[in-house]
């Protein structure tokens, strides 16, 4: 009987030296394969390549390339951020936020004045805030949607902002761009801010 029970044990302890045995094997990166002088098989291990020394990166604040690559210079560039607020003048000194305006942001360059492709429509909330990070260094004009403003009867002050973000190191901001809309014509009753632009989003082009 004692032997009975020494049976599962005498498995188990065989079975954790073959897992052993493998696991030193592959880490040793041994391979078994017979050869033309003796067909008995032999043991081939391979050599592990060696890894390459650490390399020290670095990066000029003014050209933006990064030196030290052994493959070769490598442009690095930091998008920069925009943030402002859309509102309504509703009343003289009585500006409410508006949301739902949509934010356009073309380049302004003398060579490219095409509009800046977003990753979906640049909206303000609620509360008339909207922001957006992701822009590359440049010169832009941010505006609201011309058509927007058509079909709702809105004219904006300023009709458009111009600004920069330059090229730094841990990216920038522009703050303040700021819109204020202001009814045209009046239709139906104003007796309260608008609060939302009711117009469907639609995809960036």
């Amino acid at each position: 009987m004692k032997y009975i029970n020494r049976f599962p044990f005498a498995i188990i302890s065989v079975f954790s030296a073959c897992l052993c045995s493998f696991a030193a094997l592959s880490f040793a990166q041994v391979s078994i394969a017979p050869t033309a002088a003796s067909p008995a098989v032999s043991i081939q291990r391979r050599v592990l390549p060696k890894l390459p020394p650490a390399i020290i990166l670095k990066r000029d604040l003014q050209t933006g390339k990064i030196t030290g690559n052994p493959l070769g210079e490598m442009p690095v560039t930091v998008s920069g951020q925009i943030e402002g607020y859309v509102y309504e003048d509703f009343k003289p000194h009585d500006d409410k936020p508006l949301g739902g305006g949509r934010i356009k942001i073309r380049h302004n360059d003398p060579n490219d004045t095409s509009e800046v492709k977003l990753t979906g429509d640049l909206l303000s909330f609620s509360n008339g805030e909207f922001y957006y990070m992701g822009i590359l260094p440049g010169k832009y004009r941010a505006y609201i949607d011309p058509k927007q403003l058509n079909l709702l009867h809105y004219t904006s002050t300023p009709p458009f902002i111009d600004f920069m973000l330059p090229n730094k190191e841990s990216g920038d901001t522009k703050d303040a761009l700021n819109f204020t809309l202001k009814r045209s014509a009046v239709i139906g009753p104003a007796s309260s801010p608008t609060n939302t632009l009711k117009v469907s989003p639609q995809p960036c082009r």
